[in-house]
């Protein structure tokens, strides 16, 4: 749900996608504030839009020990710092909490503040709510004074925020901001109080807390009525009781969902038992989404006065212990109005009878992590091919050096001696061949000796400037997911769970199709194995997926798996087969592996009562049937068909050579020998047999004689088990 607010006391409110706000302006620079970052989910879909899509300059700031698990986890995503910077920022007392998003073009600038987290869960999954605003730019680069106060308002905010971070904030304001003004004088700071917000403001916790500022803005006005929406809430309730003291005599209006906001029953029960003129609504939303919303609404005699933004109705988050952000304005629809058209459904409940969520505020459970006697703050691989690096060791070492390893590499790619100055800083040169090395986004450690221990520091993301802040498209690392998605499969479980929603995924399997390719696009991919497993360190069950509700969603869902995978094998496969063309084996194992993949990762994946949303009777037979359109049915089931390889060979019958060297080459064995064993899994564990059975073994056999008929060499166990990452389900969370 979107506020568009406007100086004059105008307001609209209507449901938004918040992707399509950023589509509203063609972007020369993005700016991103969030406390939790998803990369996959920034790369599959923001970057798809045309503000952030078309922009030079992309920064995302974030919480400084977000940035540090999502390091420890593992990068999901190949432009992070090569497309757009990501920039921690430390909160000293709590936590980096404000969710801003601003995008500044040369005819106009689009923006919003707001409860969204950039993420599948905050942008394409929660129930949230945001603040809109746009200002046009005129022919001679001035927009109007009004609305480009609350642009030019967030955007120092921005500047102010990135300053914090003392590694990067530096390079941050003269390659982006002072770049920014340049191109957009507009932009400059100038006499921009608060006198002149006119209806609406936009307030951050640095200076002072934002329930101060409220006050102050409310200016001594009579309040009969104050609604609260928040997520959490304090254990003791202080907030509650101070918006209570400062607003005597107000009614308390509570809103939460049960099971999912973390609001302390029994204290609440005391409170309005001792007089206090209150109530608690009990919040029903569509099945698996999550009431994230946050803001207050004071009920005045001039009207509604609004806060929305990142906050809690907490001490960390309105009383000045997080940074957060939000925007304030007057406006004439009544509370009740955010949920409309919503099917969100609100319902009074006695405290006592309200089931609470588990989830810690943030800042409640963060902490910081533990101290390293090697302390990494920033590596930078500057144009000219020069690292520059700030650190800190606090003991005398050997051997200090710097270790850089690409995203989703085993191994590290470089590793460069360096040499600390006293302020904690280094230089090195790296040759051509060297930088040719870092293929994607990559991550750094610096290694040392001390006496007989081996000593890392902390990990952190390479920054690339040589590839960073350039005009998309000349920097040679953006990528159409959906392209790739159309071309090979590639990518698409990614991209669906970027989606976060059910109802967006079933379309998306609905419509989706991967392009038939039977060599005339020139995909040959001779040279090298076109083999390599897809992300095996991708978390299994992105947020919003743990738990899909039972009924019409999970029955949809599972259909329109079901039919995109035969849908596949009819239009795609089996036309492969009948054609016999070697030119197509490589489309024909993309699309392979990709309806595998799909089968087998919704199998993993449980709907609310704990079944598998893709069941084991559709995954097992689909998978066979893969398998049978590529190598033909096992001896005696079939005799007509002997697949897609089979019609190879007979249209190649003097080619014998040329075959066995493609099915080599694509490692058509391990692929195969990798489908057939993650099927026999599924079955195995569906019926808790406990091991292979007579059905199973003869299944194996199948394959194993497939491969020494066809000359192969039969795959060993290490391939198998390369080739089977594909398949495996993660344990990583996400």
């Amino acid at each position: 749900m979107a506020v568009e607010p406007a100086q004059d006391g105008g307001e609209t409110l209507t449901p938004t996608d918040i992707l399509k706000v950023f589509d509203r302006a063609v972007g020369e620079f993005a700016f991103v504030s969030t406390y939790d970052f998803d990369p996959r989910f920034f790369e599959s879909r923001v970057l798809g839009t045309r503000g952030f899509g078309s922009a030079t300059a992309i920064v995302v700031l974030m919480d400084s020990r977000r940035y540090a698990d999502l390091l420890n986890r593992g990068i999901d995503g190949d432009l992070f710092n090569r497309r757009y910077l990501v920039v921690p920022v430390r909160h000293t007392a709590g936590v980096f909490h404000p969710k801003l998003y601003l995008v500044v073009g040369k005819s106009s600038a689009v923006g919003l503040v707001g409860s969204s987290n950039c993420t599948s869960a905050g942008i394409a999954y929660n129930l949230e709510l945001a603040s809109t605003f746009s200002t046009r730019v005129d022919d001679d680069g001035v927009p109007p004074s009004s609305s480009a106060a609350l642009v030019k308002k967030v955007y120092e905010a921005f500047r102010t925020f990135s300053e914090q971070n003392v590694a990067v904030g530096g390079f941050v304001e003269q390659r982006v901001f002072e770049k920014a003004e340049q191109e957009y004088p507009w932009l400059r700071k100038d006499e921009l109080d608060d006198a002149n917000d006119g209806n609406v403001a936009f307030l951050n916790s640095l200076e002072r807390p934002l329930l101060e500022k409220v006050k102050e803005r409310l200016d001594g006005r009579i309040v009969d009525k104050i609604s609260i929406i928040s997520p959490f809430h304090d254990s003791d309730l202080r907030t509650l009781s101070r918006l209570a003291s400062e607003w005597p005599g107000a009614e308390l209006e509570m809103v939460a969902q049960p099971k999912y906001s973390r609001l302390p029953t029994s204290p609440l029960a005391s409170i309005f038992s001792s007089g206090l003129n209150g109530r608690l609504l009990a919040a029903t939303t569509p099945p698996g989404r999550r009431l994230h919303a946050k803001a207050l609404a004071f009920r005045t005699d001039a009207g509604t006065f609004w806060l929305m933004g990142s906050a809690n109705a907490t001490e960390y988050g309105l009383g000045g212990g997080n940074t957060e952000t939000g925007l304030c304005f007057f406006a004439t629809f009544p509370f009740e109005s955010i949920f409309e058209d919503q099917q969100v459904t609100l319902a009074e409940i006695d405290p006592e009878d309200f089931e609470p969520g588990e989830i810690e505020e943030p800042g409640l459970e963060t902490t910081d992590p533990p101290s390293r006697e090697i302390a990494l703050r920033s590596v930078v691989l500057m144009e000219d091919g020069t690292l520059e690096l700030e650190a800190s060791v606090k003991r005398d070492v050997t051997n200090l050096r710097l270790a850089i390893r690409n995203l989703r590499d085993e191994f590290m790619s470089l590793s460069v001696n360096v040499s600390l100055s006293a302020t904690g800083t280094a230089r090195a040169n790296l040759e051509s061949a060297q930088i040719a090395q870092i293929e994607r986004a990559a991550i750094c450690e610096l290694l040392a000796e001390y006496g007989e221990d081996r000593l890392s520091s902390n990990p952190v993301a390479l920054v690339q400037l040589n590839r960073i802040f350039q005009k998309p498209g000349n920097s040679g690392n953006r990528s159409n997911p959906l392209k790739k998605i159309a071309e090979t499969g590639e990518g698409l479980g990614k991209y669906v769970d970027a989606l976060g929603h059910v109802q967006e995924v079933v379309e998306f399997y609905r419509q989706t199709n991967i392009r038939f390719n039977d060599g005339t696009q020139g995909r040959s991919g001779r040279g090298s194995p076109i083999f390599r497993s897809r992300d095996p360190f991708v978390p299994d069950t992105p947020s919003g997926w743990g738990s899909i509700a039972v009924g019409g969603d999970v029955e949809e869902l599972r259909e329109s798996i079901r039919d995109f995978v035969k849908r596949h094998q009819k239009q795609k496969l089996e036309r492969h087969f009948k054609r016999g063309n070697i030119n197509g084996l490589e489309n024909f194992l993309d699309i392979f592996r990709t309806t595998n993949s799909e089968l087998l990762k919704w199998h993993s994946r449980l709907s609310e009562t704990g079944d598998p949303i893709v069941p084991y009777g559709y995954v097992v037979p689909m998978i066979l049937k893969n398998i049978e359109l590529l190598i033909g049915a096992p001896s005696g089931e079939d005799e007509r068909s002997d697949g897609f390889i089979g019609a190879i060979k007979r249209n190649l019958q003097s080619e014998r050579e040329l075959v066995l060297a493609r099915l080599e080459n694509l490692q058509v064995a391990s692929m195969v020998r990798a489908a057939i064993e993650a099927a026999l899994d599924v079955r195995e564990n569906a019926l808790q047999l406990g091991q292979r059975d007579r059905w199973a073994l003869r299944k194996l056999r199948w394959v194993d004689e497939w491969t020494a008929a066809n000359a192969l060499e039969r795959p060993t166990h290490e391939e198998i088990e390369a080739a089977i990452l594909e398949y495996r389900p993660r344990d990583l969370a996400a």
